[in-house]
């Protein structure tokens, strides 16, 4: 019989591939309620998702009715009376927000939408809707999940879940009051179709797969082989599972519950009796991205690194780590389907998960990202040095030699942004500091300022050049005063961001809350190394934001009782924390670090700043709790020949979060350093020199 059925959802994963079903294997018409993106119609976006499935040249294009509406808008959006007659109503709308702080959205959306849907079938008088829930609406429940409607006990992981929950009720309540008849669809992991295992959305298990290739790319671009030489483990209950089924899979146990007429009134779970052991499937996404990965059941098991991963990865924490089993024998009797057609061994779960970094990879925002990146855009060198390891560094661009400074143990990330903006017009030099990068993670040696002064001059030898600006970042604007002072005739100009000059005496009271706590830290870890392990423990700690942080005696500070390591990172954005983490990957790095930190800490630069003679720009940021801007405005006004700029509202990270406003500061200057005007309501600029000319003229 030829129904009218009403389909929301039809542009989503799931949707598309069930109105390929439809209109295949049915003659009904489907009115579909789709709504307009900012660069598509929803009739466009619809018959665009349907040629990704669907052959159309075959399909009789009349019995879609593209309906323009919205599910969380009272009468689902529609401007006019809807004067259809509709036999059943098929609700796959839905957002798959598992973050916390979209929770609200969520069950706007969510659970706002299937109480529009109801009221809309009370009022046009739809008898029946096929509801799609999740088989997680069992939430925390562990052992086996029955295809039934029960009153839930056990707290649900995330927004998605509770809002399915919340829609299942709604939906319970409606039935006893309005008689409302319905089937309830539990899926669970949806992965792509059994011939081809294609990637076709970005949530679900392709959602958790970014978020591993996201964290990669972010530690490759700092440490380029950190995975060639350490495992990635990741944290999974003992005898946990992913159920994924195949798409198709799901299609084929959809229609056949959904075109039989004894199934009302049920709930049906579309989901794969043999769900994949987490276990094994960790080492095969080590297998399928290229690096070495497995699962671990022990927190205590886990390196920082794997630490930021379990806290980045926290929103599907409901899929790693309880241990469940789902009832699914009625729809597949109903469907005659056998129980091992959906089986996944090895060799598909590698494809699947093959095929979801091909995605990624071909994501344009990731290549941008990636092209954007210092390494990919800036050709790699090495400089032979006598007697100590050969360093690597990155040139590239056109015109004046600009050499930049990065911090001590800090990623090249950081300047990504502000490399593209200035290798058109500059020859770009680059590196990670002697010692604070090492291939395998971690710093691996501490060196004095000197043998960073003559890295500097090695790599301008090698690339025979004769005068360069530097650019200096937090603890490299010292390193770049000794280098200037060495050798004055290589250097015309330096701009320094948000400097370190900790070590400058009487410049105490504008240390940083950071720069003292450190200070503390570093002394501890020199004099007692075996400080170095806790603070990694702390680290971990820290870093998946456990409810009770243990307190190490080690790590306070002994008069006003803080935790040490917690101030200091909590002053650390969220998003730079993989650039920020290696100096603590291993005790050794940690130890190298500090000591590496207090010879720079110890290095008076008082003369030099007195003494120059060379245009400077110091430039900070007023909100820059690490280094103040008040220590590079005193530093400044230490000599006439420097510049300061203060930029309202920067932080430490100028260059990462400020990069257009830096670029045109920067970019100025260096076109005439001598006589440097910049005018910007965020920008406070302090000229010494004229200052001096200043008062000279009006004496």
């Amino acid at each position: 019989m030829k129904k009218n059925i009403f389909f929301t959802g039809g542009t989503g994963f799931l949707g598309g591939y069930l109105i390929k079903e439809l209109l295949t294997t049915t003659p009904h018409n489907i009115y579909c309620l789709v709504r307009s993106a900012r660069r598509m119609t929803g009739s466009e976006r619809l018959w665009n998702r349907l040629e990704q499935v669907v052959d159309l040249s075959n399909i009789e294009k009349t019995r879609i009715i593209p309906i323009h509406g919205d599910i969380t808008e009272a009468n689902l959006g529609l401007k006019e009376p809807f004067n259809v007659h509709i036999d059943e109503f098929w609700h796959c709308a839905a957002v798959l927000y598992f973050e916390h702080h979209k929770k609200e959205e969520t069950i706007r959306i969510n659970y706002g939408g299937i109480k529009n849907v109801l009221k809309f079938l009370t009022d046009y008088k739809i008898p029946h809707i096929n509801f799609v829930s999740t088989a997680y609406v069992s939430g925390k429940k562990t052992g086996l999940i029955k295809e039934e409607i029960y009153e839930h006990q056990d707290e649900t992981h995330n927004p998605y879940e509770l809002s399915k929950r919340m829609c299942e009720k709604e939906l319970l309540d409606y039935h006893k009051e309005y008689g409302v008849t319905f089937r309830i669809l539990r899926p669970s992991i949806i992965i792509g179709d059994s011939i081809t295992y294609g990637v076709d959305t970005n949530s679900g298990l392709y959602g958790y797969l970014a978020i591993l290739l996201r964290l990669k790319d972010k530690l490759e671009l700092k440490m380029p082989e950190y995975f060639k030489y350490n495992a990635l483990k990741m944290l999974v209950t003992e005898g946990a599972s992913a159920n994924l089924i195949c798409v198709d899979h799901v299609v084929t146990l959809f229609m056949a519950i959904c075109t039989n007429a004894n199934t009302l009134n049920e709930v049906f779970h579309l989901t794969n009796p043999h769900p994949t052991p987490l276990k094994r499937y960790m080492s095969t996404i080590g297998d399928a991205f290229g690096i070495n990965s497995y699962a671990v059941s022990n927190i205590d098991e886990l390196g920082p690194i794997d630490r930021l991963l379990l806290h980045e990865e926290d929103i599907f924490d409901s899929y790693l780590q309880t241990v469940h089993y789902f009832e699914c024998d009625k729809g597949y009797n109903l469907a005659k389907l056998d129980k091992d057609i959906p089986k996944l061994g090895y060799d598909v779960e590698y494809k699947v998960t093959v095929n979801a970094k091909v995605k990624f990879d071909e994501d344009k925002k990731v290549q941008r990202k990636r092209l954007q990146s210092v390494v990919h855009r800036l050709d790699l060198k090495t400089v032979v040095v006598e007697g100590k390891d050969n360093l690597s560094y990155y040139i590239g661009g056109n015109g004046s030699v600009l050499v930049i400074l990065n911090a001590y143990g800090q990623s090249l990330s950081f300047w990504d942004w502000m490399v593209n903006g200035l290798y058109k017009n500059h020859t770009v030099i680059i590196w990670s500091m002697r010692g604070t990068a090492s291939q395998k993670g971690g710093v691996e040696e501490s060196y004095p300022i000197q043998t960073h002064v003559e890295d500097i001059k090695h790599i301008l030898n090698n690339e025979d050049v004769q005068k360069c600006n530097i650019m200096a970042w937090c603890t490299g604007p010292k390193v770049a005063l000794q280098f200037q002072a060495d050798y004055p005739e290589l250097v015309n100009t330096m701009i320094f961001l948000s400097s370190c000059f900790k070590g400058v005496p009487g410049f105490e009271k504008y240390h940083t809350t950071y720069e003292n706590d450190m200070q503390q830290i570093c002394d501890r870890v020199n004099q007692n190394p075996y400080i170095a392990s806790i603070i990694i423990e702390a680290l971990k700690n820290i870093l998946i934001k456990e409810e009770e942080v243990i307190a190490f005696d080690e790590l306070q500070d002994e008069e006003k009782k803080r935790d040490l390591v917690q101030d200091i990172l909590s002053l650390i954005g969220e998003d730079i924390k993989p650039m920020i983490i290696e100096p603590f990957l291993t005790p050794s790095s940690v130890l190298n670090y500090a000591r590496q930190l207090l010879m720079l800490w110890e290095k008076d630069v008082t003369e030099m700043l007195i003494n120059l003679n060379i245009p400077v720009l110091m430039i900070s940021g007023e909100e820059d709790n690490i280094s103040s801007c008040e220590i590079t405005e005193a530093a400044a006004g230490l000599s006439g020949k420097v510049d300061c700029a203060i930029i309202k509202g920067g932080t430490h990270y100028l260059h990462y979060d400020n990069t257009s406003l830096l670029l045109e500061i920067v970019n100025k200057y260096l076109i005439d350093p001598e006589y440097f005007e910049f005018k910007h309501g965020l920008v406070q600029v302090k000229n010494e020199l004229m200052s001096e000319i200043e008062n000279t003229i009006n004496e």
